[in-house]
């Protein structure tokens, strides 16, 4: 009986490692992606096409207050085995943004590691202070499986439209800072309970040189990036809240 039982066992094993591989041609946003540069009739949207429906877990445990910095961090381990990495995709990115008596489809455009695979896109043509639906599409291939994510935005009023106004702000956020082992910050999640019309990051959205890891070249400061961004507290607002900032912080 037990050994029947480890046989069924390694064929289940077997049989998911084969749906797996059958999946490689899959690609995912486990970046998200952040509506920018909002105006009464324009917006940029920028994305990311990665290899991962999830980024790397979280390995190492945190010191105290103010910023739990991770302990016996390895800044010389490979990337993609970092916490919270998130390995980019080669393939194509479409987006469909929608409003009521509006639809405007992007053509699918390439994306490749010269810009660590992602895609910023201007959006025109849309009206004033109009809530619209974005629907960002990715494939490996033309043959390929189609993954989608969805948010939303509504676009400013005009110059001489007078409208309330709610906007929330943030500063110095830190990856190893979070609070949720699960979302990241709950913060965020309160945030969008507000049902903002934007967000200003007024400070460094991430620290190059605070641990975990330090940001010596290029490789590990986009890590950075990918790791913050794939916190779903942060997917889940930004897909849904249009983003600025004001200082140095940049989404490259």
């Amino acid at each position: 009986m037990k050994k029947n039982i480890i046989a069924l066992i390694g064929t289940f094993v077997v049989l998911i490692s084969n749906l797996h591989a059958q999946n490689s041609d899959h690609v995912y946003f486990t970046n998200g992606f952040k509506i920018e540069e909002l105006s009464h009739s324009s917006a940029v949207v920028w994305t990311r096409l990665c290899k991962s429906e999830k980024p790397a877990p979280i390995k190492h445990q945190q010191k105290g207050a103010p910023f739990r910095s991770p302990i016996d961090f390895d800044n010389n381990m490979p990337v993609n085995e970092m916490d919270g990495a998130v390995e980019g995709s080669f393939g194509q990115i479409s987006i469909e943004v929608r409003s009521k008596d509006t639809v405007i489809n992007t053509p699918w455009e390439y994306v490749s590691e010269y810009k660590d695979f992602t895609l910023k896109h201007r959006i025109t043509g849309l009206k004033s202070n109009t809530e619209h639906t974005v629907t960002v599409k990715g494939r490996k291939s033309t043959e390929a499986p189609i993954t989608e994510i969805q948010g939303r935005f509504t676009t400013a009023p005009l110059a001489n439209e007078p409208i309330p106004v709610l906007f929330t702000s943030s500063t110095c956020q830190y990856f190893w800072s979070y609070d949720d082992p699960e979302r990241g910050f709950k913060i965020y999640d309160n945030m969008l309970k507000l049902n903002p019309l934007f967000h200003c990051q007024t400070g460094d959205y991430v620290y190059y040189d605070k641990a975990g890891p330090m940001a010596y070249n290029l490789e590990l400061a986009r890590h950075k990036w990918h790791a913050i961004n794939s916190w779903p507290s942060l997917n889940n607002f930004y897909n849904n809240t249009p983003f600025t900032y004001k200082r140095t912080t940049t989404m490259y």
